[in-house]
């Protein structure tokens, strides 16, 4: 939907190329005749939000923000970690598996081979690199725009990612513009150069993907080793507030929310009274303004809708344990080996990925705790 003014932009330019006008000409008769679309995305907009609000938790859920200071920061956390970031990540993930990456750009030289690949053309002669550029360029801006006014940005890392998921397009067109005005210049197509970078290209993004994949299911098999080894601390379901210290984590998968934790502990014990608060985001002066912190996390959203700030609390402390391998694609692999093959391992498995440790304590905070 935000690329759609991008794609009447270039038929404007298209008509004002073919018809040998102005663009100004252009414009005068492109928009009577295509007022229909000009007006489409305006009227479904204010019929969506006049019949069909947001309410509840999400009532102001991405609403505009024209602080001049967001919209410099959301747009810069686009340019610095959806394009430079990804980009950066993709290469050195490639660097870092050098056998791999040759094994999987010999496989793409081989089909370049059976195939008898020569040069991939592109018809008409609109495709020229700096069209592709500014083709791209314009989506890019198009895709980015929409998430900077209501205040959101990607990070590099996580499920957040998914703010930046229209940037993959343009930055497509913007790559393969760049190569070929550098490699294939004159040429109607890519030059094999430009085709070998863009190969190259597709194989750092291809690993990133797959990695990315593998850090979140390895994410997945410590979940499930946390609640086994949770369901055998059933002393602990008395504590409100565990102060959580994970030395065990994953890179590409972020650190446990504070609705993750919750969730976790309701479906091992039961009830939506149990918070887990990361060490390194939280600290005990937040517990002081109770009804502060209530209004803020206390919230059957969160999973918390029976969380007594003043109830109990424990350090829950978290470490790698003797089954989990250190890296993520492993751990994954020896994961679905046994769920595949050999089920009847998986409790004894998963009980030995994470090490799990509670130990109660005593706050000036807790001053409903019954012990």
């Amino acid at each position: 939907m935000v690329f759609y003014f991008g794609f009447l932009f270039f038929l404007l330019s298209h008509q004002q190329r073919t018809k040998g006008c102005t663009f100004g000409q252009a414009f005068i008769q492109f928009v009577p005749r295509r007022l229909d679309f000009l007006l489409l995305p305006f009227v479904f907009w204010i019929v969506k939000e006049h019949f069909f609000p947001r309410y509840g938790d999400y009532a102001v859920y991405n609403r505009f923000q024209f602080s001049p200071a967001n919209l410099i920061a959301n747009s810069g956390r686009f340019l610095i970690d959806a394009v430079y970031g990804q980009l950066n990540d993709a290469l050195r993930t490639m660097l870092q598996q050098p056998a791999l990456s040759l094994l999987l750009l010999l496989a793409v030289y081989w089909v370049y081979v059976i195939f008898k690949i020569g040069s991939v053309a592109f018809s008409g002669s609109q495709l020229k690199p700096s069209v592709l550029l500014t083709f791209g360029i314009v989506l890019l801006v198009l895709g980015i725009v929409p998430y900077v006014i209501v205040g959101k940005g990607p990070p590099r890392h996580g499920f957040d990612t998914r703010h930046a998921l229209l940037v993959g397009l343009p930055m497509a067109l913007i790559l393969t513009g760049a190569v070929r005005s550098v490699l294939s210049r004159g040429e109607a197509g890519l030059s094999k150069p430009a085709l070998a970078v863009l190969a190259a290209l597709v194989v750092a993004f291809s690993l990133t993907s797959v990695d990315n994949y593998f850090a979140w299911q390895a994410r997945w098999v410590k979940d499930r080793s946390l609640m086994v080894n949770l369901s055998h601390m059933s002393d602990f379901k008395r504590i409100s507030i565990f102060w959580v210290d994970d030395q065990f984590q994953f890179q590409g998968a972020p650190d446990y929310a504070v609705y993750g934790w919750s969730s976790m502990f309701k479906q091992v014990w039961g009830g939506e009274s149990r918070i887990g608060l990361n060490t390194q985001f939280f600290t005990s002066n937040m517990l002081a303004d109770r009804e502060k912190f209530s209004r803020s996390w206390a919230l059957a959203l969160y999973n918390l809708s029976d969380l007594d700030p003043a109830g109990c609390q424990a350090i829950l402390n978290i470490k790698r344990g003797r089954l989990a391998s250190p890296d993520a694609w492993k751990l994954t692999l020896h994961y679905l080996f046994l769920k595949f093959l050999e089920p009847e391992e998986m409790p004894q498995f998963l009980e030995g990925i994470a090490r799990v440790h509670g130990e109660p304590i005593s706050a000036p905070e807790a001053v409903n705790c019954r012990t």
